[in-house]
């Protein structure tokens, strides 16, 4: 049976996420920082270092030890990354986005969630930016992403 199915190897390697660690390597290198996560499968370890601020990727057959730091409290870890450029919708939210689509005659409907469905073949989530547009038929996809790209932003 593959390691993956064994719960308790899975259990215990999460007990780690979020805390400061020491994690010792077969080649005799110890790395410390906060667990940001682990993948289950291949027991890779991505590990936010404290000194640089860098995120580590510890190969999961490398590892072979992986130790608390008592006595050291882990920062927060998405406090200790980069901010990222996350797309932001309109100000004025799903209302100002179904009326926008109901100006250039576009039906919208809004579903539970606040999904939209867009000309009944294009989905559209939260944060109901051009991105977000899903469809089967992309012709359809693009010209809804293009009304939705020219939609000011505030």
């Amino acid at each position: 049976m593959h390691s993956i199915y064994e719960k308790d190897k899975v259990l215990d390697l999460y007990q780690h996420l979020g805390k400061v660690v020491q994690v010792s390597l077969s080649n005799k290198t110890v790395f410390e920082g906060t667990v940001f996560t682990i993948d289950p499968v291949s027991r890779s370890v991505i590990l936010l270092e404290r000194e640089s601020g860098r995120l580590q990727i510890l190969m999961g057959h490398a590892v072979t030890l992986i130790q608390d730091c008592p006595g050291v409290n882990a920062e927060d870890v998405s406090n200790l990354l980069p901010s990222t450029n996350v797309p932001r919708g309109p100000s004025g939210g799903i209302e100002a986005v179904k009326q926008w689509f109901k100006t250039h005659r576009i039906n919208v409907e809004e579903l539970k969630g606040g999904i939209l469905v867009v000309g009944g073949a294009v989905t559209l989530c939260a944060p109901y930016v051009a991105e977000m547009c899903t469809g089967d038929n992309e012709m359809v996809v693009d010209r809804i992403r293009e009304v939705l790209r020219r939609m000011p932003k505030d």
